[in-house]
């Protein structure tokens, strides 16, 4: 072997090992993440942005880098109706959450899926999120059509919107039918198909463009932010959805009935031990924040519970703190 051959061969094997020592650290540092937050576990879906998985921590340290760089500059500082000072402030208290957020979640594990929770015996007036909770709103389970101006234009479309479902669960086309999702019961079947999910428009949407156009229409709707869903929600007899949390105090969740069972009373939502049924027509409101489940006791032939939910902001959130959660939760 030749001089420069042997160079050669050294310089690879000592990149080689470079390499390798590399690889080493990156594992190590890995699995002292993974120590350090051991309570994080899903068996969901492995994407970094899902907010209903594991990945709780990294959307809030995403959202803490992102305020990090005084977002107030991008979202409008120059606005005149808002000043300046109040939206820095809007900017502060949100990191402060977030914070606050971060070590709630470091120090617990997965409590959805543990079984231990009962939303009919609670009574807590408290809510307690899973991911982020937002500070100096008003902690209230159950909302009214009046606490949400402009959101009775779906009451008022409502036919509209139920046949346009009809026509797209029933359709037999594998284009359509493979949009829908079976969510997780503890007990029968429930079939989710999301318009916008986490914030981002879905194919749903298109196939759906009567009922995709009346919610853009709704002030208070969460747009383009992970915290915020839009979805058709099927219910079947026999069925249980154990007790949960949703993953943040800044949403109220509305329930538009589509279609009840024939006796209403069978299927009930319990939010912190409060019952509430569903009515054709009619729209729920209530903190998914709490802790909250929901039974649909009905024989076989007594039909299946529809709703169209949506996410709404809080009432107790400006338009200036809006913009800084929508910058720092951007789907």
């Amino acid at each position: 072997m030749d001089e420069t051959a042997a160079v050669l061969l050294g310089t690879a094997a000592l990149l080689m090992i470079i390499v390798l020592a590399l690889e080493v650290y990156r594992t190590s540092c890995l699995k002292r993440e993974a120590a350090a937050y051991s309570g994080f576990k899903s068996n969901v879906c492995e994407s970094k942005h899902c907010v209903r998985c594991s990945k709780d921590k990294d959307i809030l340290s995403d959202a803490l880098t992102r305020l990090s760089f005084h977002a107030s500059q991008i979202f409008g500082l120059s606005d005149n109706d808002v000043p300046i000072s109040a939206k820095e402030n809007a900017v502060e208290i949100v990191c402060a959450d977030i914070r606050t957020s971060l070590k709630k979640l470091k120090g617990q594990g997965d409590k959805a899926s543990s079984g231990e929770f009962d939303a009919k015996g609670s009574n807590s007036e408290v809510s307690n999120p899973l991911v982020f909770k937002y500070s100096g709103i008003r902690e209230q389970k159950i909302w009214h059509l009046d606490d949400f101006p402009g959101i009775n234009l779906l009451e008022q479309n409502f036919t509209q919107i139920y046949l346009e479902f009809v026509h797209f669960y029933k359709s037999p086309l594998s284009e359509t039918t493979q949009l829908w999702k079976r969510n997780h019961t503890s007990k029968g079947s429930w079939e989710i198909a999301l318009l916008v999910d986490q914030g981002r428009r879905t194919k749903v949407s298109e196939l759906c463009p009567l009922t995709m156009a009346l919610i853009d229409q709704i002030p208070y709707f969460m747009r383009g932010n992970v915290f915020g869903n839009a979805s058709f929600s099927v219910l079947h007899p026999d069925t249980e959805i154990a007790a949960h949390y949703g993953s943040t105090n800044c949403r109220i969740r509305c329930h538009l009935g589509l279609k009840v069972p024939s006796n209403a009373k069978s299927c009930t939502l319990w939010v912190e031990g409060q019952p509430q049924h569903w009515e054709k027509g009619k729209s729920l409101f209530f903190s998914d924040a709490f802790l909250h489940s929901v039974s649909h006791k009905g024989p076989p032939d007594s039909g299946y519970r529809v709703v169209l939910m949506l996410d709404l902001w809080h009432p107790d959130i400006a338009e200036s703190q809006r913009k800084v959660l929508d910058y720092a939760f951007s789907s």
